[in-house]
């Protein structure tokens, strides 16, 4: 065999190795198999016939979800190409203007995420997390004004920005302006103590962890609150995130918080002594409840419009922890 056939063969052997890897990859991961196969049939049918609506809307969703996916695995170059698709179909989706530039943010290429922020203001002006970012953005490039300015908007926006009042902090004690940076620091622990849960039990000595202890003794309250704050500060960091970024693996985190403080509140109606936590406890799910009530009609709604079955795990997380008295 000559070198050349040699070559030709090596390389042909390569990619068919890679194909295959690919596919073991997709056969792990049955909904994104699933969607790109619903995307490539999507396409077909828009190209032949380019003003069937429904098939455009479907293959943006799919394009939206394969990217979803793409982002949890780690792989936001590919992320990054799915949404730009999405776009290219419907450029007037602020939301997904933003997830990419948060994509281009994390990704270090500013300019690229300016750009995105930028068109998603041009679309809804009054986004607070677009205006921040901005000014997140002007700052790395030692636009203290321009950042400042950005940042006063989003707090104006939404008074209890976190990030936003953070970045102005930083700026003032940078200008050396003191005043200004203990105002900000003051706004941040109000903020966070309304988000926060408050430490309990930390000076204790144990030597097993809270969940453990939990399991061990199923009335020990400080262990309930403990476990439920565990799962609850992972849960919280959704509440900033976009409502369409939202979905399976994010609101099981969120249905757990929710599971957990009510099991907390369960033990704590027992105790007068836990009311001021009873009372913290409620309002941090509230809020979570509300976001996930939300995201729950949502993806429900977005099923019905392409006119497919409502998914079972859908149907499931739909079966909510109850409201409790007094309750938002």
């Amino acid at each position: 065999m000559k070198i050349g056939a040699k070559v030709i063969v090596i390389i042909s052997f390569f990619f068919t190795l890679v194909s295959l890897q690919h596919c073991d990859k997709l056969k792990k991961d049955p909904e994104l198999r699933k969607d790109l196969e619903a995307a490539k049939k999507f396409e077909k049918q828009l190209k032949a016939n380019p003003a069937n609506i429904m098939a455009k809307q479907n293959l943006i969703t799919a394009h939206l979800k394969i990217g979803y996916s793409y982002h949890r695995k780690g792989k936001d170059k590919k992320a990054i190409e799915e949404y730009k698709k999405a776009l290219k179909l419907d450029p007037k989706m602020a939301n997904v203007h933003s997830t990419l530039g948060n994509l281009y943010f994390d990704g270090g290429m500013e300019k690229e995420a300016a750009n995105e922020f930028e068109i998603v203001l041009q679309l809804t002006p009054d986004d607070p997390d677009a205006h921040c970012k901005l000014g997140l953005l002007s700052s790395i490039s030692g636009e203290l004004d321009r950042s400042e300015s950005e940042l006063k908007k989003a707090v104006e926006l939404k008074p209890d920005h976190l990030e936003a009042h953070k970045s102005l902090m930083v700026i003032y004690l940078k200008r050396e302006d003191n005043e200004k940076g203990e105002q900000e620091k003051r706004i941040i622990e109000e903020i966070e103590n309304k988000t926060f849960f408050p430490e309990r039990g930390e000076d204790e000595e144990r030597e097993i962890s809270w969940e453990e202890i939990a399991k061990k003794e199923p009335d020990n309250i400080i262990a309930a609150y403990n476990v439920a704050k565990a799962q609850y500060d992972k849960a919280k960091e959704y509440l900033n995130y976009p409502l369409s970024s939202l979905n399976k693996p994010e609101l099981r985190e969120i249905k757990d918080a929710l599971r957990l403080i009510k099991k907390y509140k369960v033990l704590a109606k027992k105790n007068p002594d836990e009311k001021k936590f009873q009372t913290i406890t409620s309002q941090r799910k509230s809020k979570l409840r509300n976001l996930f009530e939300k995201r729950i009609h949502r993806l429900k709604r977005d099923y019905a419009q392409r006119r497919e079955p409502i998914p079972t795990w859908i149907l499931k997380f739909e079966a909510c922890p109850k409201k409790e008295e007094g309750e938002k």
